[in-house]
């Protein structure tokens, strides 16, 4: 053999191997997409050719979809039915968080990993425990970029002093 080449057998082994440590595998669509953008019969081919022609390649089901633009604007009702209708039992949005007993499987959150590997924070967040701090973060990097975008805006008035969040004023 080369150097180099990859015999059939060492294939066949690393396909094992994936087979029995992924057994989900899930894919994006055909090309980098905003599927609101497109017409019906667009949106349906994105979907199962991607979904086919992954299967086809490694040789097991693709159950799982991983929206390419997964806001809530970039999904709705007639996205999730064809998510659906295409073969997927899920898929995953851009919305951070955890997924509890209930939540529409066309819209699972999802998890980021840091890549310096902090399984204590990841564990954290898995469990939902950093959820509120998610938003907050969240929340304050959005209103640094509306101030950047708007640089004449004013921020909203400062409550009056003595007046406490949560109380009536006597």
């Amino acid at each position: 053999m080369l150097p180099g080449a990859v015999s059939q057998s060492s294939v066949l082994q690393k396909t094992t191997v994936v087979s029995e440590m992924a057994p989900h595998i899930g894919t994006h669509t055909m090309s980098p997409c905003s599927l609101p953008t497109l017409t019906l019969e667009p949106v349906r081919h994105e979907l199962s050719e991607s979904k086919a022609r992954l299967e086809q390649q490694v040789g097991l089901p693709v159950s799982f979809l991983a929206y390419l633009y997964g806001a809530p604007c970039d999904r709705g009702p007639s996205i999730a039915r064809m998510t659906a209708e295409s073969g997927y039992v899920c898929a995953v949005s851009t919305t951070n968080g955890t997924n509890v007993p209930g939540i529409d499987p066309s819209a699972l959150r999802r998890t980021g990993i840091d890549a310096d590997g902090r399984t204590y924070v990841f564990g954290k967040v898995v469990a939902g425990a950093l959820d509120n701090r998610i938003i907050l973060t969240t929340v304050a990097w959005s209103r640094r970029v509306l101030n950047a975008l708007n640089p004449g805006r004013s921020d909203p008035p400062a409550r009056p002093e003595g007046r406490r969040l949560g109380r009536r004023a006597s």
